[in-house]
């Protein structure tokens, strides 16, 4: 079953960074689905693991939870069909090794960045085996929090 929540949160966070910058980062299992539409004050993001879309719109930030793989990828190939219709689908971008093969493994594949399959680790990076995040600076939460 999808479970979607929408809660207006624009009093503690007035605009996309902080969820770009801080709790929808890779480190977290989060990756960016890129529109025409991203601003500081739109953006999307994914987590595969734990089968959640986020949006922040303008202060509102809608939470979608799915149970089945299959509810995810379904989710995700409605909005990126959304935006292909109205502005411009980018594609899900990420360089992290593990959240790309659980993006396919999921069956949403065919939405992340073909690039991004072809990627290396930038700089060689030393990553932590646990979330495939570089090893420098601390882990952010990995909750959304409360409005």
């Amino acid at each position: 079953m999808i479970k979607t929540t929408t809660q207006f949160v624009g009093h503690k966070v007035d605009n996309r960074y902080a969820y770009d910058c801080g709790l929808c980062n890779s480190k977290s299992d989060w990756a960016q689905m890129d529109t025409a539409q991203d601003a500081p004050w739109f953006g999307q993001w994914a987590n595969p693991f734990e089968r959640q879309l986020l949006c922040y719109a303008e202060g509102d930030r809608t939470l979608i939870e799915c149970d089945t793989d299959a509810e995810f990828a379904s989710e995700l190939d409605r909005i990126a069909a959304f935006h292909r219709e109205n502005d411009q689908w980018k594609g899900i971008d990420t360089w992290s090794v593990r959240i790309r093969e659980r993006f396919a493994a999921a069956g949403a594949r065919h939405l992340v960045y073909p690039a991004c399959f072809d990627m290396e680790d930038p700089e060689g990076a030393e990553h932590s085996p646990e979330t495939d995040a570089p090893r420098s600076g601390t882990a952010d939460a990995a909750h959304i929090p409360a409005g």
